[in-house]
């Protein structure tokens, strides 16, 4: 049975002063720390805004396919080598 909640006139224009006040207090955070128009300052707000409960994550490093397949290259030689040396 799907029991959805219709929101109601007063709801929704509750949800809009809502929205509208965190409209205003970004903005205001903006001000207070001066972010800057390049995107490095509005990378740094977005973080703040995201994760308010912990620090800070940093992105994960991934690496490239050129980079895997380099590193699978150099380990089969290596494995090679140690077969070789030790028949």
């Amino acid at each position: 049975m799907n029991t959805q909640m219709i929101p109601t006139t007063e709801q929704l224009k509750q949800a809009v002063e809502l929205s509208e006040k965190i409209d205003n207090l970004k903005d205001e955070l903006e001000d207070v720390l001066q972010i800057r128009s390049d995107n490095v300052g509005k990378t740094l707000l977005r973080q703040v805004l995201d994760q308010p409960d912990g620090p800070v994550k940093k992105k994960k490093r991934t690496m490239s396919p050129i980079a895997r397949a380099r590193i699978a290259k150099a380990q089969k030689a290596r494995w090679a080598k140690w077969h070789r040396e030790n028949e």
